[in-house]
């Protein structure tokens, strides 16, 4: 994993993430894909650029949005096998990450970006566990939502994953026991305690068998 840290100014207030709280990331990451996944710390950088702190592709602002693309490009380090995961404090985004399809195009863009304080013991209240990472870097690798689709054939049409049960809509919080899909053909209850969902870190507990 290669680690982008980008700040407006010095200290954790404007977004400079600590060496702990890097290898805290780490920690969590190798906790949640144990059995799938080994990460490794490639190195980091720490780059202050008010306008790079903000940047994201959901910001209404085009100038913002481009300064996304363009602080990606400037960072990103190594190949498709590299983890780019970009610290900072992304406009209207807890994280954002690409697809594996979408690397051979955009190689430059490739990686995972989430807020700084969703770092294990950040500043971002109910999302301040390294759970974001953990579910932004499930989509890096080629994971979808579980409310996929909806109340949907899950395989062809939900996260692709035959043994998530069907869920209805994005869950918040920690709606344990919550069953959005009803009937013979949706049997389960919502898998709100997946990290491919939305709830509070808290929640989360792993991924679908």
């Amino acid at each position: 994993v290669w680690f982008h840290i980008i700040t407006k100014g010095s200290g954790y207030e404007n977004g400079e993430v600590t060496p702990t709280m890097l290898q805290a990331t780490l920690d969590v990451l190798n906790a949640d894909y144990a059995g799938q996944f080994v990460f490794q710390n490639a190195g980091s950088d720490i780059t202050n650029n008010p306008t790079w702190f903000v940047a994201s592709p959901r910001s209404t602002n085009p100038t913002i949005a481009f300064q996304y693309t363009e602080m990606k490009k400037a960072l990103h380090k190594g190949g498709p096998e590299t983890l780019n995961l970009y610290f900072n404090m992304p406009e209207a985004l807890l994280g954002i990450a690409t697809f594996p399809n979408q690397y051979n195009t955009n190689p430059g863009e490739d990686g995972v970006v989430v807020h700084y304080g969703t770092v294990p013991g950040g500043s971002y209240a109910k999302y301040n566990l390294g759970k974001t990472a953990t579910h932004e870097i499930g989509h890096w690798l080629g994971l979808y939502h579980t409310f996929e689709g909806g109340c949907a054939d899950n395989v062809d049409l939900g996260d692709g994953v035959s043994d998530t049960p069907a869920e209805g809509l994005a869950a918040y919080g920690c709606p344990i026991g919550r069953d959005s899909c009803v009937g013979d053909a949706f049997p389960g209850l919502d898998p709100v305690t997946n990290f491919m969902d939305y709830t509070d870190d808290a929640c989360m507990t792993g991924f679908t068998a």
